[in-house]
This record gives C-alpha cells, sequence and structure tokens, in this order.
C-alpha cells in the first residue's frame, strides 16, 4: 500500500479519532482512548496489574459490533479466564488465544 506525501492541513483527521477504552485514566493517559492503527506499549514490573487492566479494557471494548482478540504470551486460556472471574469480566465477545496457539492465530482470526 502506497499513498503520495500529503501537505498535513489536507490530512483527513477523523480517521484518527480515538476510541475510549471504558478506563477513565487510561483514556485520559492516551488522549481521548486508543486510536486505529497505533500501537501502545504498557510497561512495568511484574505483578502490578498490567495484564488485569489490559484484559478490563478489552472485555469493556468487546461487543457484538467489535469483538476483542485477547492475545497472550505468558499464560494459559485458564489462567485468563479466572483473572476474568476475579475481576467480574467474564464475556463471550473478547476471546482469548493463549501462548500455545499464539503462532497459529496472527492475521487468521474468524471475526
Amino acid at each position: 500500500m502506497s499513498a503520495a506525501a500529503l501537505p498535513i492541513a489536507q490530512v483527513d483527521g477523523r480517521q484518527a479519532t480515538a476510541r475510549a477504552t471504558g478506563v477513565d485514566e487510561l483514556d485520559r493517559v492516551l488522549g481521548g482512548g486508543l486510536v486505529p492503527g497505533a500501537v501502545v506499549l504498557l510497561a512495568g514490573e511484574p505483578g502490578v496489574g498490567k495484564s488485569t487492566l489490559l484484559l478490563d479494557v478489552a472485555a469493556k471494548a468487546a461487543s457484538e459490533e467489535h469483538p476483542t482478540l485477547y492475545v497472550t504470551g505468558e499464560e494459559s486460556a485458564s489462567q485468563v479466564r479466572l483473572r476474568a472471574d476475579r475481576i467480574g469480566r467474564c464475556t463471550t465477545t473478547c476471546t482469548s488465544r493463549p501462548r500455545r496457539t499464539c503462532r497459529r492465530c496472527w492475521g487468521t482470526s474468524t471475526r
């Protein structure tokens, strides 16, 4: 995919409109939410709640119109389920891909 260079004033800014995550403080830090096509790196010490936060965000964002895929490289599906139960975010519209299947899921999601 290639596109001609454009002056910034001619670029349609509506394509980069942030979508709220449902977590007010995260939305504030991200400048309003997640922007389609953007990559966000969430880093921190082990055990501070990164996976729990992202599972909460994925579950809140998930809907019939916006199915969500939660990919993990370190946890099994049952570990993800236990965390989802613990935080009250067990949902059918948020799908998990555990570490053993990560190689197979890139670019092959059925939703």
